[in-house]
């Protein structure tokens, strides 16, 4: 798998920050449309292929699409530590900068 695989689309960049930075919240579509200020339609082809390549969990059982990081997928995994690592870098970037960014 490369990374234009996962982050084939801005949408999928954006929905991916916003999994990662909380991994164990669970989210409706309709949140997510909300949250990220994108249509209906954008957000739920992206959820629906980072679903295909393992990356998220959806559960359509209770009449509306429930979406999460799937924390237990090799990808779920690899993200979080690439995820995590990227916040590092950015801090020790703040560090040596002196500042906030």
């Amino acid at each position: 798998m490369k990374l234009e695989d996962v982050f084939r689309t801005r949408t999928a960049a954006r929905l991916l920050d916003l999994l990662l930075a909380s991994p164990d919240r669970v989210y409706t579509q309709a949140m997510l449309v909300s949250r990220l200020g994108l249509d209906k339609r954008t957000v739920r082809d992206a959820v629906n292929r980072l679903a295909a390549l393992g990356a998220l969990d959806v559960d359509a059982r209770f009449g509306m699409k429930l979406v999460s990081l799937d924390t237990e997928s090799a990808l779920g995994r690899a993200l979080q530590v690439f995820y995590r690592s990227l916040s590092d870098i950015r801090q020790q970037q703040t560090h040596v900068n002196g500042r906030e960014q």
